[in-house]
């Protein structure tokens, strides 16, 4: 893969990123970014890198310590502030589907429902930072999974390194050693083309527990675009280029139907767990006792294989496509959580 690589400067330290130019918001200007091979720093930040061409896939995966991690089960917070307050929340350990039962939005402290929003407009409350760049990202009433009657519908066009994102706030949460993740995915069908895409994530520094050896990391779990099967992502800025990891699984990506994504990031112990329906996708499980040896892109990897969660300071929700979509995708997302305790799926409502 033909790569090339410019040196940035942010906070004192020299970070190394493919290159690209600064992402611009093509629903207001209506320009799309031209598509490219790489990953994307911008002032000091590191995002997810581009993985080898034609998806990168590992078809055998590779394993991680597959229990819960010790906090999964706590109770459950108390809706504030119309699902938007800024305080953390707990939840319920989900019985496993999209009916589990973890608390739904209206119970929790820290949760998002889009209700609250004019239809066709961005989201206010805890988001920020919007990212879009050859699509849309804006509240829709076409479904919904709650009792309400809005999401979050965000959609892109064809073509290579698509945008429709954004970071949440994460007031009162942030910066956090360990989180957890919620969200409610509708698509009818899942997003193909060669490459891969993220959808939700969390980034920050890893300077000081890495030796020096990287800067800022980016973890998030999302999807194979040439065989619609599961994926978590790992990038981070090196002395030298970035570390570009990633661990793929065999779980498919459930369609024409909601269906409850979890995501759970720990810096103490550097573990990363993930969930489809409240069931463990394994082989997106990573512990510091398995390191991933192989499942970095040959001559950007710095730990001979080893994913050192950031401490979590940015959140992102939304897709980061890579290499070339092939056709139009859509997707709606709906109460998405965060909180400092396993949150769990809620159940479908009646």
């Amino acid at each position: 893969m033909r790569r090339s690589l410019v040196l940035w400067l942010a906070a004192g330290v020299a970070i190394f990123a493919c290159t690209s130019s600064p992402r611009t918001d093509s629903e207001a200007t209506g320009e799309e970014e031209a598509a490219g091979d790489g990953g994307e720093m911008a002032g000091g930040r590191v995002d997810d890198p581009d993985f080898a061409s034609g998806g990168g896939t590992n078809a055998a995966g590779s394993g991680g310590i597959r229990t819960e991690p010790p906090s999964a089960g706590a109770s459950g917070g108390v809706a504030a502030g119309g699902g938007t307050s800024t305080t953390s929340t707990g939840g319920r350990m989900a019985a496993g589907g999209a009916g589990g039962s973890g608390l739904s939005c209206a119970e929790l402290s820290n949760c998002d429902s889009f209700e609250a929003y004019a239809s066709g407009s961005r989201p206010a409350g805890p988001w920020t930072a919007f990212e879009v760049s050859g699509g849309s990202l804006s509240v829709d009433e076409t479904r919904s999974f709650g009792t309400g009657k809005k999401s979050l519908k965000i959609s892109v066009s064809p073509g290579g390194e698509m945008l429709a994102r954004m970071q949440h706030k994460g007031t009162g949460v942030l910066p956090a050693e360990s989180l957890y993740m919620r969200m409610m995915v509708y698509m009818d069908e899942a997003p193909k083309g060669s490459g891969h895409w993220n959808w939700m994530g969390a980034e920050g520094t890893v300077a000081a527990k890495s030796g020096g050896r990287l800067s800022n990391a980016y973890v998030g779990n999302g999807g194979n675009l040439t065989g619609g099967s599961t994926w978590m992502i790992y990038a981070a800025g090196a002395n030298g280029g970035f570390q570009d990891c990633f661990s793929a699984a065999s779980t498919k990506l459930p369609t024409k139907q909601w269906a409850c994504f979890e995501l759970y990031l720990d810096a103490k112990t550097d573990r990363a767990l993930a969930w489809v329906n409240g069931k463990p996708d394994d082989l997106l499980s990573v512990d510091a006792a398995v390191p991933l040896a192989g499942n970095c892109v040959p001559g950007f990897d710095y730990t001979n294989g080893k994913w050192f969660i950031p401490r979590l300071e940015k959140l992102y929700f939304g897709w980061r496509m890579y290499h070339t979509l092939a056709a139009p995708a859509a997707a709606w997302l709906d109460d998405i959580a965060i909180g400092t305790t396993r949150i769990g799926c809620p159940a479908a409502p009646r």
